[in-house]
Formats: structure tokens, C-alpha cells, sequence
């Protein structure tokens, strides 16, 4: 079984030209990149409402291609299909 992160253990991270929803989404997909996953359950807090919704907006967003309506690709596209 993979080790557990502890409470205390502290990371950090430089982030560059990262503004807002951005830096949340990179911070996010980061922290979860820097544990073995398999096999736990992961609840995350954030109030990032963008965050918040993307498990819900997530279908549209794939069928659109992550594509505006006016067909141009959305700002941050490249996290969201990460996430």
C-alpha cells in the first residue's frame, strides 16, 4: 500500500503567470500528481467556485471539445481535460 501523506508534510510549488482560477486548477491537478491515488478516496475542499463545478459541467465540456460557442477554444483548456 502506498504511504500516506501526513498533515504534516508541506510541499510547495512556483507556479508562473498563473492568475486565479488558473493557479486553483494547477494547484489542484499538482497536489494530486504528488500522491499515489490508487485506491483512496480523495476529498479535496477548495472555494473555487470553477473547481466546485466542473464535475457537473464536465459532460458539456467534453462534448463541446472544450470549444466556445463561438467555437474558439476556453481559457484554461488544457487543465480542464486534465482534470
Amino acid at each position: 500500500m502506498a504511504s500516506e501523506v501526513q498533515p504534516t508534510d508541506v510541499r510547495t510549488k512556483r507556479f508562473e503567470n498563473a492568475f486565479s482560477t488558473k493557479l486553483e486548477l494547477e494547484t489542484l491537478l499538482w497536489a494530486f500528481s504528488e500522491m499515489d491515488l490508487k485506491n483512496y478516496k480523495i476529498i479535496a475542499y477548495a472555494d473555487c467556485q470553477n473547481i466546485l463545478s466542473l464535475p457537473n459541467r464536465r459532460e458539456k465540456l467534453e462534448r463541446s471539445n472544450y470549444l466556445s460557442k463561438t467555437n474558439k477554444p476556453i481559457k484554461n483548456r488544457e487543465l480542464y481535460k486534465e482534470f
